[in-house]
């Protein structure tokens, strides 16, 4: 979906743009604890629009106090240009057990592009070992001009996420190029 809705305790929810959650490195799955802020919408289906909402201590804000979608506008209701350029308002931890980062070599098995508003996951094989590891938009591989495919050898920093026990990639390296997707706490650097 372009632009998803949840329901939450029967209440149907209207969020954002897939890109904008992207964005913010933030993906939400069936049966996952949220706390939403909405307010009523003006559309006649009687469902709501989130202003922020929170899963395992972060919080992303999707609209300001007037309603007004943030993926539109940066800072005193200033237009951005270009959509993806409005960097949401992320806030709280990231989630990430510091002492689970550990740098891999291995060869690229397979890379699973997300369905919704869920991110690629790169599976790579270490010797013995199949490794599953989030990885971020794809954008932001596209911008870096690295390319994952099977049978390359890349070097992945990676951590577990406290919250939801999956591998998240801090930095990936193939061919000679890095590129940094996260800090070691877990925060995305793609929207610094």
């Amino acid at each position: 979906m372009q632009y998803p809705t949840i329901v939450v305790a029967g209440t149907q929810i209207k969020l954002a743009p897939v890109w904008f959650l992207l964005e913010s490195d933030f993906e939400l799955k069936v049966g996952d604890t949220v706390e939403v802020l909405a307010a009523p919408c003006t559309c006649t289906d009687g469902s709501y629009v989130a202003l922020k909402i929170t899963k395992d201590n972060v919080t992303v804000e999707l609209r300001d106090s007037l309603g007004l979608p943030l993926w539109t506008s940066r800072g005193g209701g200033q237009r951005a240009s270009g959509g993806p350029n409005a960097a949401a308002p992320r806030t709280g931890e990231g989630c990430l057990d510091p002492a689970s980062i550990t740098t891999v070599t291995g060869i690229v098995d397979s890379v699973t592009l997300g369905a919704g508003i869920q991110q690629p996951t790169l599976v790579l094989k270490t010797g013995t070992t199949v490794l599953s590891v989030k990885i971020g938009p794809e954008r932001v591989l596209f911008a870096s001009d690295i390319e994952l495919k099977p049978g390359t050898e890349v070097t992945v920093k990676y951590a577990v996420a406290a919250c939801s026990g999956e591998n998240v990639a801090l930095s990936i390296t193939a061919g000679g190029v890095t590129v940094v997707l996260r800090q070691d706490d877990g925060r995305p650097v793609w929207n610094n």
